[in-house]
């Protein structure tokens, strides 16, 4: 029962990487149109910083919860 809770949790945190890197592919477009146009990047720079740093936090989060499910088949 608690290893279906995890294994839910995994797909919901699974689920937020695709969508983390879709957002992040999406931005670096948007940055890439920018930088064509010559318009001021910094901005959107650290915010490919931040949408960086969040899906390297998901991907923390995963092997946490892989942790957790591992530790419930023993």
């Amino acid at each position: 029962m608690v290893r279906d809770i995890w294994y839910r949790h995994l797909a919901i945190a699974d689920r937020l990487i695709v969508e983390a890197r879709e957002c992040m592919d999406s931005h670096k477009q948007h940055l890439s149109a920018l930088e064509q146009d010559g318009e001021d990047t910094d901005r959107a720079t650290a915010c490919l910083g931040l949408l960086e740093e969040t899906l390297h936090l998901m991907h923390c989060h995963r092997a946490t919860i892989l942790a957790k499910v591992a530790a419930y088949k023993l």
